[in-house]
């Protein structure tokens, strides 16, 4: 383990030694941790292989703090894996706001700064998120239904209904065999789509039921003459919330991730 304290470590590197050049050298070389304090800089090496990409990721976070100081405003790099629609009400609004910055949005969390995605409960999500907003999952139904007017349905009920199945949605799919998961038989399948507002459509027309978020379903533009209805003897929920993923946030994702907060605590209201 080598020593060095700011003092010494100057003049070595204004007088030029074969020194600076293998102190250099092994910089290059070799991964080591700097821990800072008052009076010294203490260099491990060598440092694991292991965690070469956490110091490829903080000189990259290293230099986007640089870029935004000198004005750049650069991008944010949102992974979004829940919640597109209510998210979307965000980020329109923070475009018209702030049109320099630019948004790159993924499925995958790898190279992102800021993850939004929904667990099944507040418990489960990370340690260093912030919950956003928990709602009920609800059947959604077609107004002229005969159980329309109830407003509860029950598992059992549910086996007579054809479903609309949204591929390709962890947390569909997730919900959906949860809820039957103690029953000896599941409900017919009779659509399957990837997309809320075909899949409103077709609940609207009597062609299928399918479990909705009820917050996200009512604050959407989705078709009218659709009723949801509680599960009485399953009830379900799911917390959306918001993780930033690098060591770096700029000012701009401090305030989107403001605007955020401020959104979802209007619609929990």
């Amino acid at each position: 383990m080598l020593f060095i304290t700011p003092g010494s470590l100057i003049p070595v590197i204004k007088r030029n030694s074969p020194i600076t050049s293998d102190i250099v050298t092994g910089l290059t070389n070799t991964f080591f941790i700097f821990i800072i304090s008052l009076r010294r800089v203490i260099i491990t090496i060598p440092y694991v292989h292991c965690n070469r990409l956490r110091i490829l990721a903080l000189s990259e976070d290293a230099a986007r703090a640089v870029s935004e100081s000198l004005g750049d405003a650069g991008e944010i790099r949102l992974c979004l894996r829940s919640s597109a629609v209510l998210v979307s009400n965000v980020l329109k609004d923070f475009i018209h706001e702030h049109p320099h910055v630019s948004f790159s949005i993924s499925s995958e969390p790898k190279g992102c700064d800021l993850l939004i995605d929904s667990v099944s409960s507040a418990y489960d999500i990370p340690d260093n998120a912030h919950l956003l907003m928990t709602e009920e999952i609800c059947l959604a139904i077609s107004s002229s239904h005969p159980l329309a007017h109830t407003g509860h349905i029950s598992v059992e009920q549910m086996m007579d209904e054809k479903f609309i199945d949204l591929a390709d949605t962890p947390s569909y799919a997730g919900v959906f065999n949860s809820i039957f998961s103690k029953c000896k038989k599941t409900p017919q399948i009779a659509y399957s789509c990837n997309d809320y507002i075909l899949q409103g459509k077709l609940i609207s027309l009597g062609l299928g039921v399918s479990f909705v978020a009820s917050v996200t379903w009512t604050s959407s533009s989705l078709p009218e003459n659709i009723s949801l209805l509680h599960i009485d003897d399953c009830p379900h929920f799911r917390s959306i919330y918001y993780q930033p993923l690098g060591s770096f946030c700029s000012e701009n994702q401090r305030i989107f991730e403001h605007q955020l907060e401020e959104y979802f605590k209007k619609l929990n209201k």
